[in-house]
């Protein structure tokens, strides 16, 4: 996609905004198929499904001394508690998980 100027500048007017103060708040929420719950919507089922696991990509060293990194991955894993939809005036949405 190429941008010019004015489509920029219209992006930063309308960021500048910020999002509308009205945000949704959802129990259950789907996205590119796959589905997440929180963790009060599966308090009581028999089967839970309300964990989130974020693969992340690090570097890191034996020592402060050591000058030889070494990359890997490290999984972190929570328990989505609340998912929160930030409206930017229909232009944008984005949507929030917090974990414990």
């Amino acid at each position: 996609m190429v941008w010019s100027g004015k489509d920029v500048n219209d992006e930063v007017k309308w960021l500048s905004q910020g999002p509308n103060k009205v945000i949704k708040r959802y129990s259950a929420f789907l996205i590119n198929g796959y589905r997440f719950h929180t963790k009060y919507r599966e308090r009581m089922r028999r089967t839970q499904n309300c964990g989130v696991v974020v693969n992340s990509s690090i570097t890191s060293y034996a020592s402060a001394r050591d000058s030889n990194p070494v990359e890997g991955n490290v999984e972190y894993y929570r328990l989505l508690t609340d998912i929160i939809e930030l409206d930017y005036y229909g232009r944008w949405k984005v949507v929030l998980f917090q974990c414990d």
